[in-house]
């Protein structure tokens, strides 16, 4: 059924931005898929890896288009579909398909994906799911090769705002930017690829309306507000919103302009904000959007979707290239943190009834040594003339913090047996991610150099939520005054002891948050690259002071709702929250 004239669908917020445009509901056309038995194997064979070969190719041309409007990470999400084309084990069922079933190629590909698809689809992991749509979306553009016609199609003449079940990533590469003015979307997640690509091209978008996203009809004027999740249908007061749009896109402007500035209170206060990036690639956009330097290096990404781990030398290629594109700015190395969402195959990590209470983190690092000093001397060798820094995740005692030190000098004895440039002394700092390094944080900062709070998991772990659990995730939020609390205590035991203390997680990247973490005596933020502008305005209206005054009341309430309502209340014209 068709929805009524002002109505209001709640989503999900997954691209910030006002959109005002028609609706169009994105309905690609899809080819019937053909099911046959072949005479000739070999040929369908050869049919099908002549079409995977032209997928590929057709993905790489995608990733350069996407580089023409985006940051050069985003083009390298395409990367990643096309190594998933050569994946031994999808291939292999595609084959027997084909020569023991006699079938022909479209079909054999569309159940060996159909397959691995499902698998995917019935994974815990957050993460793996997401991978169940990226191979969807191969599925389709293959089929599409094979078939010779568009198995996914769609053209449009005005720039309207897009409603559909879900988007792939290759559909808004396929897209003209310049004609979406918003995306919404009936399921969907606000980390899947087609977000971050939303977020990357300045697309706002929200995720997650349900069923009833279909009944909104074509054509009628709908107002999309990417930063609560809203899609307004034929509202009456369109002007208000008009209003709206103009003081977002005015105010996404000057966070442009002062992108390069060092991000300031109105009395004096920097803060530091540094970027959170998985690849090499993200280096380069994320100084063009203003970081400082580089807070945390997921390091866990090179060690990932690979039959075995990284040796030092591939390692030290990608440590000492990020490090030379950083200059004299701050590179902060996480080593592996792998387990609970995120399995590393070739690492015997038994199955677990409580992955993300099992062993994850430095963990596995300390329980596989050869693993974690093969990194830590590509890392140490890849410091010298930079500002890299050792980060260790998911810190809970005081005892690993000392191993993984030992372990760090015994590496450096090596690299100095060996007569090879390494860096000595070298800062290590440590994730505050779990209760128990609150609780033993001022017995912590007296072994380290520098804390980094672990927001995401931080409020997992102080709320028994887990935060890829859509049911319970939202209690985890790091607004949470018991949360808050911990970054309090936190923040106070590295006052204490000299430390600087730094918060990354996507927190840091909400506007209604910045006040309350400055008000706690964060020195740096650490998060998306994509958030920076953003949060630099912000900060330029803020006074520390003020902020100092509402975290204080913040701490007192009972719930994460009743802190934003009191930033909104105290600060929403400050800071057009």
């Amino acid at each position: 059924p068709s929805t009524c004239p002002g109505e209001k669908l709640a989503g999900t917020p997954a691209s910030p931005g006002i959109a005002i445009a028609p609706a169009l509901q994105f309905r690609p056309s899809v080819a019937a898929i053909p099911e046959r038995k072949v005479d000739d194997p070999q040929a369908e064979w050869s049919r099908l890896n002549w079409a995977i070969e032209a997928v590929k190719k057709r993905i790489l041309q995608m990733g350069l288009r996407i580089a023409q409007h985006a940051d050069d990470y985003q083009a390298t999400l395409f990367d990643a579909h096309r190594l998933s084309l050569e994946d031994p084990a999808l291939l292999e069922v595609a084959r027997t398909n084909i020569f023991e079933r006699t079938l022909n190629a479209e079909k054999a590909w569309q159940l060996a994906l159909d397959d691995m698809i499902n698998v995917y689809q019935d994974a815990e992991s957050a993460y793996i799911q997401q991978r169940a749509a990226d191979l969807d979306d191969l599925k389709s553009q293959v089929l599409q090769m094979l078939i010779g016609a568009p198995s996914r199609s769609f053209t449009f003449e005005r720039k309207s705002i897009l409603l559909a079940g879900d988007f792939a990533p290759s559909d808004l590469a396929r897209l003209d930017p310049d004609m979406v003015a918003g995306l919404c979307t009936a399921s969907g997640s606000p980390t899947s690829h087609s977000a971050i690509l939303a977020r990357s091209l300045d697309i706002p978008m929200a995720v997650g309306f349900g069923p009833g996203l279909s009944g909104v009809p074509d054509g009628a004027t709908v107002v999309l507000d990417g930063m609560d999740g809203t899609l307004r249908v034929n509202p009456a007061q369109i002007e208000s919103f008009r209003e709206r749009q103009n003081s977002w896109l005015a105010s996404q402007q000057k966070a442009r302009q002062a992108r390069q500035q060092p991000a300031v209170t109105r009395d004096g206060k920097q803060i530091g904000l540094l970027a959170n990036i998985n690849y090499a690639a993200e280096v380069a956009p994320a100084l063009r959007k203003g970081a400082e330097g580089i807070g945390v290096f997921r390091t866990e990404f090179l060690f990932m979707e690979r039959p075995s781990a990284p040796a030092e030398e591939e390692q030290l290629a990608a440590y000492r290239s990020i490090a030379e594109s950083l200059g004299k700015r701050s590179f902060i190395v996480r080593t592996l943190d792998a387990g609970g969402d995120k399995p590393i195959p070739y690492i015997d990590m038994p199955v677990e009834d409580n992955p993300f209470l099992g062993e994850r983190g430095i963990r596995i690092s300390l329980s596989h040594k050869d693993l974690f000093m093969t990194q830590l001397r590509a890392i140490l060798r890849a410091a010298p003339g930079h500002r890299v820094k050792i980060l260790l995740p998911m810190i809970s005692s005081v005892d690993e913090v000392r191993l993984s030190k030992e372990l760090i000098a015994e590496a450096q004895a090596e690299l100095a047996r060996k007569k090879q440039t390494f860096e000595d002394p070298i800062k290590v700092g440590i994730m505050i991610e779990v209760p128990s390094a609150v609780a033993v944080a001022d017995r912590l900062a007296r072994e380290v150099d520098f804390f980094s709070i672990g927001s995401n998991d931080l409020g997992q772990y102080v709320m028994a939520a887990d935060r890829t659990n859509p049911r319970v995730a939202s209690l985890g939020h790091a607004l949470h005054p018991a949360v808050l609390r911990m970054i309090r205590q936190t923040v106070k035991a590295g006052r204490e002891a000299g430390i600087p203390v730094a918060l990354c997680g996507e927190v840091g990247a909400e506007r209604v948050a910045v006040p309350i973490l400055l008000g706690l005596e964060i020195d740096e933020l650490s998060m998306g690259a994509a958030g920076i502008p953003a949060v630099k305005g912000v900060i330029a209206k803020l006074s520390l002071a003020e902020c100092q005054g509402l975290a204080e009341e913040a701490l007192d309430l009972n719930t994460s709702q009743e802190v934003r309502q009191l930033v909104k209340e105290r600060l929403g014209e400050t800071v057009e929250l």
